[in-house]
């Protein structure tokens, strides 16, 4: 019931986070790194391990002028996936997703008179729909490559975090540190009990919001 709730608002987020009233809209984009991994109790029989990936897009924020309060949204292309091994069995393996992101996140500044960067925490979700998914395994000395089918094609995450943001004549420069977790697990089977591995990871990203001509 309590994840069920969590979704419902998590879904709710991401997708009234664009219908915001345009006059207090700014554009940007973002790059960066996710540390990502598995959690649950499989993902701890297969001694998931983190994987490192890509993350790259276009992002909107939503402040009116003087306040402190913000959301921002966007679209952007996220390597997910971890490490796997089972050393008795003489087996590693990774499993990378390509996920087209849709986050929305609430967050609030911190701001300082005459300090240079000013501090602030955002908290929100995230839709993940998968656009690929490969796994690459070793063992008995013998390397295989195949893609994922038995995957779910569509995660939700929520979680949070915080950064700062350092002003500029030509725009805003942000750096946050974000964690991220799955609320279901990514497995998929045609039969059988699905595994419980879910979506963890931490982000760490550099965003730049382009100032708005007068």
């Amino acid at each position: 019931m309590f994840r069920t709730s969590i979704r419902a608002v998590a879904v709710s987020l991401i997708f009234v986070a664009p219908t915001l009233p345009a006059q207090a809209l700014s554009f940007g984009g973002e790059l960066g790194l996710n540390m990502a991994t598995y959690g649950g109790k499989d993902a701890t029989t297969l001694n998931a391990a983190n994987k490192i990936g890509l993350l790259a897009g276009v992002a909107v924020k939503h402040q009116k002028a003087g306040s402190k309060m913000f959301i921002r949204s966007g679209i952007g292309f996220s390597q997910r996936g971890a490490k796997i091994s089972l050393p008795a069995l003489g087996f590693t393996g990774s499993i990378k997703f390509n996920y087209i992101e849709v986050p929305a996140m609430v967050g609030m500044t911190f701001p300082k008179e005459g300090a240079k960067m000013t501090p602030h925490i955002a908290g929100g979700a995230a839709l993940a729909l998968k656009a690929g998914c490969t796994s690459e395994s070793t063992s008995s000395g013998v390397t295989s490559k195949a893609d994922c089918t038995d995957v779910k094609s569509m995660d939700i995450m929520v979680g949070g975090g915080g950064g700062v943001t350092m002003a500029s004549a030509s725009g805003d420069i942000a750096i946050d540190l974000l964690y991220l977790l799955g609320l279901s697990t990514i497995d998929n089977p045609p039969t059988g009990t699905a595994q419980d591995m879910k979506n963890r990871g931490i982000t760490v990203k550099v965003s730049y919001w382009m100032k708005k001509k007068k």
